[in-house]
């Protein structure tokens, strides 16, 4: 199991054990595809991109990330 701790002030999450911060995936045009891209819906045409791990740096954008609250659906109101 792998334990991430959420920094605030710098929006960061940090990996416990390493001190690396979770990075935006490199992706240019040499690199596609990479090890890092995925098709976990089975679409060619859209694959995910799996974020990497590097050193910490404040300020750097693509070691930013953003929390956003959902609405999940009520229990009686699962799909099958």
């Amino acid at each position: 199991m792998e334990y991430w701790r959420w920094e605030y002030r710098n929006r960061h999450f940090v990996h416990i054990n390493s001190s690396l911060c979770l990075d935006e995936p490199i992706e240019t045009a040499n690199s596609f595809p990479s090890a890092n891209i995925f098709n976990f819906d089975g679409k060619e045409d859209k694959p995910e991109r799996l974020p990497k791990m590097s050193k910490c740096v404040r300020g750097k954008y693509s070691q930013q990330w953003e929390l956003n609250e959902i609405k999940w659906l009520p229990e009686n109101n699962k799909k099958n």
